[in-house]
Parts: C-alpha cells; sequence; structure tokens
C-alpha cells in the first residue's frame, strides 16, 4: 500500500508542479481575455477603416484621369523648360547690356577726348589764321614800311642832331 500512497503522492506531486506552472497563466486568463476583447474590437475597426480607405482609393482611382496626367506633366515639363530658356535668354541679355553700357562709356571718353582735341584743332586753326593773316599783312606793308622808314630815319637823324648841338651837357 505504501507504494499505491508513494505513486499517488508522485502523481500528485506532478499535478502539483503542473498547477503551480499553470497558475499565473490562469491568473492571468482575465486580463488576456480582456486584451483579446480589445483587439478584436480594434481589428474590427481597422477592417472598417480598411474598408472605407478602399472604397475612397476605388474613387479616386475612377476620378484619375491617365491621359489628362501626362498631359498635364508633358505642360509642366515645357514650362520648365521655356522658363530655362527664359533664364539663360535673361542672363544673355543682362550680359550684353553690361558690356553694352561699359562699350557707351568708352565712346563717351572717347567722345570727350576727341571734343578736346577738336576744341584744341579749331584754335590753333585760329592762331594759325591769324598768323596767316600778319604774315600777309607784313609781306604787304614791309616795302611801304622799308620806303616810309628809308624816308623819316635821315629826317630824325637831322632832328636829333640838331637836339644835340641845342642840350649844352652833349645829351
Amino acid at each position: 500500500m505504501l507504494k499505491k500512497y508513494q505513486a499517488e503522492r508522485d502523481q500528485t506531486s506532478n499535478a502539483h508542479r503542473e498547477f503551480l506552472a499553470s497558475e499565473s497563466l490562469a491568473n492571468s486568463f482575465p486580463q488576456r481575455e480582456k486584451d483579446l476583447l480589445e483587439a478584436t474590437v480594434r481589428v474590427g475597426n481597422l477592417n472598417k477603416e480598411t474598408e472605407v480607405s478602399l472604397k475612397k482609393l476605388n474613387e479616386v482611382e475612377q476620378k484619375y484621369d491617365r491621359e489628362r496626367h501626362q498631359t498635364e506633366k508633358a505642360a509642366l515639363l515645357n514650362l520648365k523648360t521655356s522658363e530655362a530658356e527664359s533664364k539663360a535668354k535673361f542672363d544673355f541679355a543682362k550680359k550684353t547690356q553690361t558690356n553694352l553700357q561699359s562699350e557707351i562709356e568708352r565712346l563717351q571718353k572717347i567722345r570727350q577726348e576727341m571734343q578736346a582735341e577738336f576744341a584744341e584743332k579749331e584754335r590753333l586753326e585760329k592762331i594759325n589764321e591769324a598768323t596767316k593773316f600778319i604774315r600777309d599783312t607784313l609781306k604787304e606793308a614791309a616795302p611801304r614800311v622799308a620806303r616810309n622808314y628809308v624816308f623819316t630815319f635821315p629826317q630824325r637823324q637831322i632832328s636829333f642832331i640838331g637836339r644835340l648841338r641845342e642840350t649844352p651837357s652833349g645829351l
């Protein structure tokens, strides 16, 4: 009988170990049941949201016009290309404007220098004309002056000598 009790004890001992191992699991059962219920509700809500999202997706897919999208995309690409061309033209025009502005400034400087040179040239031409006039006048007047000088010089000498004689000091 002892063996019987020992066998029963071993059997209950194993059952007791199993009970102890399962007790913590059994104690967490209500919480797990609650978690399962919450997860089931969340899955249900997610399924509903998925259905709504799929319906919206179907509506959007039906409204989506691939051909129009491609047309708009091509138009956008054309606009970007046009913008790039316009920007390049603008940059070139701006660079050209800067170059032309510097060229204008350079030409204005040359113009001022040329105006100064023309003024100097006119001044020299007037001086040349005056010199030529004086030269021509002197060429015409030289024979007369020489004749008058020859004629008046002896008379002046005579009057000078006469004055020398009249003055007692000699001069």
